[in-house]
C-alpha cells in the first residue's frame, strides 16, 4: 500500500500483535511483538488534532480505542485514553438513557437535556439550559469542548497576580476576560452532567490562551501572606487558593455522571477539574466519572493546590471515580478537597501518583464513611485541617500509602484538630509500612497541641503511632 492512500498521513513504525499467541485473530495479518500502549502513537494532519478510532484485538475480542494521542504543533497532546476495562473506577456504556438513569440512580426531580448542539462549546449550551436542567452526553468520537479560548474568566475581574521566577508576586497583572456568569471559571453546569459512557469525553479545546503559576502565598515575606491574591475592577479582593475551574457549578444538589474529563496545560497555571464556586451545598454527588489529567497542581499550599473535585459545603457522594494523576511537572495537587463539609460518603474511589499535595478535608464536621478507598501519595496520605467538633472519618478496605517521590518524613494523616479530637478508624485497609514510624500507621497533629486523643486513632492492620508525644492526650 502506498503511504499517499492514507488520508491523515502515516508514521513508520511496526504493528504489534496484541495477542502473538493467536495470529488468527487480525484480518490482516500480523506482526509478532508486544502490543504497544495506545496512548503511545502520534498522528497529525495539517497540524492540528486528528482524532482515530478503531479497534484492537485484546484476548480475542475487539477491543474499542476512541482516541489515539495526537500532534499539535509538533508537542504531543493527549486526547484521550481507550475505552476502560476497570468497571469498578470508571464510566460504563448504556444503551438509553433510561438505563443510565435507572442504574446510576439519577435524581427524578430533574431534567434531563439530551445533547442536540452540534459542536457548540459546553459553555454556550450550558448557559442556555435552566437551572434543574442535567446536560446528557452521549458518546461519540469527537470531544465535547470547553472553550480555552478566553481562559478562566469571572464576574467583574480583570487580572491576577503575576508571578516572578522565584514564585513571588513581582507587580505584574495577568489579565482577566469579564464574564458576568462565571467565577474563575470556563463553564458552569446547571444541575449537573450524565454521560452515557466513558466515550462521552469532555475536555478544554486547544487554543493559543495560557497563564503563567499563581503566586505562593506562603512564599511571600512575613506579614504578607495570604493577601490580595486576585485584583477586581475598581479595587482587589482577598481570596486564597486556586480560583480557577474548567466546570463549576452553584446548585444545592447537583449530580455528575459516567463521563471521561481531561485537562491540558496552559503555561503552568494550576486549576481545578470540577469545583463549587457559588450557591449553598445540600448535596453534592459525583459517579462514575473518570478524571483524566482533568486538573492541574503545581504546590500542595495556596495558591498552587487544586484538586480533580473541590467539594464546599453541604454533604457528598463519590461513588466509582477514578482519578489519575496529571503529567509531570505538575504533580497531582489534592485530588479531592472537602471545604466546609458537614460528612458523607464514598465508595470505590482511586487516585495514584500524587504529590506535593493529599486528599484534604478543611473545616469539615459530621460523619465521613469510606469504603475501598485507595490513596497513593508522597508526604501525607490525607490532610484534615481546621477540622470542626465531631469529625469522625470510618474507613474499610481499600489502600494508603505514602512517599511516593519523597524522601523526607511521610504521614498517613495530618491533623489539625482545632474544633476538638477526630475519630478515625480503619478496617481492612492495606496501610504502608514506611512512614515516619516504621511499621505503624502514623498520623501526625502538626498545630494545636494536647487536643487530640491517641484512643479514637485505630487500625486494624497496623499498629498507630502518633505524633509528636507533646500534642497528643490519652
Amino acid at each position: 500500500m502506498a503511504y499517499t492512500d492514507s488520508l491523515i498521513g502515516y508514521a513508520p513504525g511496526t504493528l504489534h500483535d496484541p495477542v502473538p499467541a493467536s495470529h488468527g485473530d487480525s484480518p490482516i495479518g500480523y506482526a509478532t511483538g508486544t502490543l504497544q500502549d495506545p496512548a503511545s502513537p502520534f498522528v497529525m494532519k495539517a497540524g492540528a488534532p486528528v482524532e482515530i478510532a478503531g479497534k484492537v484485538m485484546k484476548a480475542g475480542v475487539p477491543t474499542t480505542v476512541r482516541r489515539w494521542r495526537v500532534m499539535q504543533g509538533g508537542v504531543a497532546v493527549p486526547l484521550a485514553r481507550p475505552v476502560p476495562t476497570d468497571d469498578t473506577y470508571r464510566p460504563r456504556s448504556y444503551a438509553s438513557l433510561a438505563a443510565a438513569k435507572a442504574d446510576l440512580g439519577a435524581p427524578e426531580d430533574a431534567n434531563y437535556v439530551p445533547w442536540t448542539f452540534g459542536d457548540s462549546d459546553l459553555e454556550t449550551v450550558m448557559a442556555s439550559l435552566s437551572a434543574n436542567d442535567i446536560l446528557v452526553l452521549p458518546e461519540r468520537e469527537a470531544p465535547y469542548l470547553i472553550s480555552s479560548a478566553n481562559g478562566f474568566m469571572a464576574a467583574g475581574v480583570n487580572g491576577v497576580d503575576g508571578t516572578g521566577a522565584d514564585g513571588l508576586k513581582n507587580g505584574s497583572v495577568v489579565p482577566v476576560v469579564p464574564n458576568a456568569r462565571l467565577w474563575f471559571e470556563m463553564t458552569r453546569a446547571r444541575r449537573g452532567i450524565l454521560g452515557l459512557g466513558p466515550g462521552a469525553v469532555i475536555a478544554p479545546s486547544a487554543s493559543a490562551w495560557s497563564a503563567p503559576r499563581q503566586p505562593i502565598l506562603q512564599n511571600e515575606p512575613s506579614g504578607s501572606q495570604f493577601q490580595k491574591a486576585y485584583f477586581v475592577a475598581g479595587g482587589s479582593m482577598i481570596l486564597v487558593g486556586v480560583q480557577e475551574t474548567l466546570i463549576g457549578y452553584e446548585h444545592a444538589n447537583p449530580w455528575f455522571a459516567n463521563f471521561t474529563i481531561e485537562g491540558r496545560d496552559f503555561g503552568g497555571i494550576a486549576y481545578n477539574a470540577i469545583k463549587r464556586t457559588g450557591g449553598t451545598g445540600t448535596v453534592t454527588t459525583v459517579k462514575r466519572v473518570f478524571f483524566d489529567r482533568a486538573w492541574r497542581s503545581h504546590a500542595g499550599v495556596p495558591n498552587g493546590e487544586a484538586g480533580a473535585m473541590t467539594l464546599n459545603g453541604g454533604q457528598y457522594l463519590i461513588e466509582n471515580c477514578d482519578l489519575v494523576t496529571p503529567d509531570a511537572g505538575y504533580g497531582g495537587g489534592s485530588p479531592i478537597m472537602w471545604n466546609n463539609n458537614t460528612g458523607g460518603t464514598l465508595r470505590h474511589v482511586r487516585s495514584a501518583g500524587t504529590k506535593p499535595g493529599m486528599w484534604t478535608f478543611w473545616r469539615c464536621g459530621g460523619t465521613n464513611t469510606f469504603e475501598d478507598a485507595h490513596i497513593l501519595s508522597g508526604q501525607t496520605g490525607m490532610n484534615i485541617e481546621e477540622l470542626l467538633a465531631g469529625f469522625t472519618l470510618g474507613w474499610t478496605g481499600g489502600s494508603l500509602a505514602v512517599g511516593l517521590g519523597y524522601a523526607g518524613n511521610k504521614f498517613h494523616f495530618a491533623i489539625n484538630p482545632v474544633g476538638g479530637p477526630p475519630t478515625i478508624a480503619l478496617h481492612g485497609v492495606d496501610v504502608s509500612t514506611n512512614a515516619y514510624t516504621a511499621g505503624a500507621m502514623t498520623a501526625n497533629v502538626y498545630s494545636t497541641s494536647g487536643v487530640a486523643k491517641r484512643s479514637l486513632i485505630s487500625c486494624d492492620n497496623r499498629p498507630v503511632s502518633c505524633v509528636p508525644a507533646p500534642y497528643w492526650i490519652d
